[in-house]
């Protein structure tokens, strides 16, 4: 096997802290492949970032300086491997890596689901999915899907990638553990994402509204970090005044985004994290709060939940229902003190069934023997 084949090129839209899991769960990966001698370089909107294994977190949205510009070239690259949809520089490199005979991989990371297809607006995509997107896709050798609860999602027909797809969790890294954190006086809950319909921040504060109507007076507190996802601003007032409206607005803290190494401390600064997502295909902040020692709250459809192990400090929602938010409060609330045992007993712990070693090995076998 040549140097060069041990080399591979990923194609991301973005790959900088504030642009979501995709570039996080990229980084994550690379840091895993470079234990298999692999080394990984990304192409993304600002350029090429070469050995990306080597960086311990993602570049700052304003460090053009550590992009290269120009296209990359394909020779020197065993595979590429295109993490998300909608990458407009894509296509190219696609249709040239498959005349050179270079395996490619494509894992939608969640953009392909029918979730991203609900409103007026999001119609203005299916010109650029059935001109562009199909062809990168039909390109690819392997289709990777980060659960199963994605691949349900899809709006790919199952006939168009049966027998070239497979079902592969992401790495985790948890990194170093915050300082110790005393007891809040008040339970605290928390919620940390880019702020979209699809986040469901909206059912959140619904089902908090709810449960103080249902126990008067009790307290709680919810803290919100986050900014609203382009196009979605009037999604977030929307919550703001639903907050107002049904009376969970004197307990809601709102934040600025949390970004690197800033959200340990916020996960740390919770009782219970939530993440009340109408749909993951993966979702990397639930497992970096219960490395931070933190149990989680997860919706429905967020898919780590296939891969995490049944002891873990976790609540599953069986709905995003404001009663079964409220529900979920309420027995978290009712029995806080044995929640932050869980949570701690947890503290620095690696939640998922399968080793960082098992999932990159299979990375690796597929990305660059992809059949």
């Amino acid at each position: 096997m040549q140097p060069q084949s041990r080399r591979i090129l990923v194609l991301s839209n973005f790959f900088t802290q504030g642009y979501g899991g995709t570039p996080e769960s990229v980084l994550l990966l690379a840091c895993e492949l470079a234990a298999s001698d692999i080394a990984v370089d990304v192409f993304c909107n600002k350029g090429l970032l070469r050995d990306v294994q080597g960086l311990s977190a993602l570049p700052s949205a304003d460090a053009a300086e550590a992009f290269s510009r120009g296209t990359p070239d394909l020779r020197h690259y065993g595979a590429v491997f295109v993490a998300g949809s909608w990458n407009r520089r894509a296509p190219f490199l696609v249709l040239r890596a498959a005349l050179g005979g270079i395996p490619i991989s494509y894992a939608a990371k969640g953009n392909l689901s029918r979730i991203e297809f609900e409103r007026l607006r999001d119609m203005r995509r299916i010109p650029y999915f059935f001109l562009v997107e199909w062809l990168v896709f039909t390109l690819a050798r392997c289709v990777i899907f980060s659960s199963y609860a994605e691949q349900r999602a899809s709006v790919l027909p199952a006939w168009l990638w049966k027998g070239r797809a497979v079902q592969l969790e992401e790495p985790f890294r948890g990194g170093v553990v915050s300082a110790a954190k005393a007891a809040s006086a008040v339970p605290t809950l928390g919620f940390l994402a880019e702020i979209s319909a699809r986040k469901g921040l909206f059912e959140l504060i619904e089902g908090l509204g709810h449960y103080l109507s249902e126990h008067g007076g009790a307290p709680v507190r919810l803290r919100i970090a986050g900014q609203a996802r382009p196009g979605s601003e009037a999604y977030l007032e929307s919550c703001r005044k639903l907050a107002m409206e049904n009376g969970a607005a004197a307990c809601i803290e709102w934040l600025d985004p949390v970004r690197g190494e800033r959200r340990k401390d916020f996960y740390r600064s919770l009782d219970l994290f939530m993440c009340p997502s109408r749909f993951e295909s993966f979702g990397l902040t639930p497992l970096e709060a219960l490395w931070q020692g933190t149990p989680a709250c997860l919706g429905p459809d967020v898919g780590v939940l296939e891969y995490l192990r049944p002891e873990t400090a976790f609540l599953r929602l069986p709905s995003l229902r404001k009663e079964d938010i409220a529900n979920a409060i309420a027995t978290f609330a009712g029995n806080i003190e044995d929640w932050r045992d869980k949570g701690r007993a947890w503290q620095g712990q690696h939640a998922m069934t399968r080793s960082n070693a098992e999932i990159a090995k299979d990375f690796a076998r597929i990305l660059l023997d992809a059949p």
